[in-house]
């Protein structure tokens, strides 16, 4: 997971052809739905890594990359 205005106005095709020398496979954006919709500026990203990068370059800034570990399901 990233959080950064740098990939603010691309689409998620152009950051993933942006960044597959990094070895990214897929770039998922979060949405945020009020009255619109509004797109937010964390990105998940799916790598071709068997570890978790610390960072990633984008152009001339390094981004932290922190993993993502989704909410365990409750059960009512």
């Amino acid at each position: 997971m990233i959080r950064n205005d740098a990939f603010d106005g691309m689409t998620e095709d152009e950051i993933v052809g942006y960044l597959s020398a990094q070895r990214v496979l897929e770039v998922k954006r979060v949405m945020i739905k009020r009255e619109e919709v509004f797109q937010t500026r964390t990105l998940f990203f799916n790598f071709d890594l068997l570890n978790l990068p610390s960072n990633r370059k984008a152009g001339y800034e390094i981004i932290a990359v922190r993993p993502y570990i989704r909410a365990p399901l409750t059960c009512f």
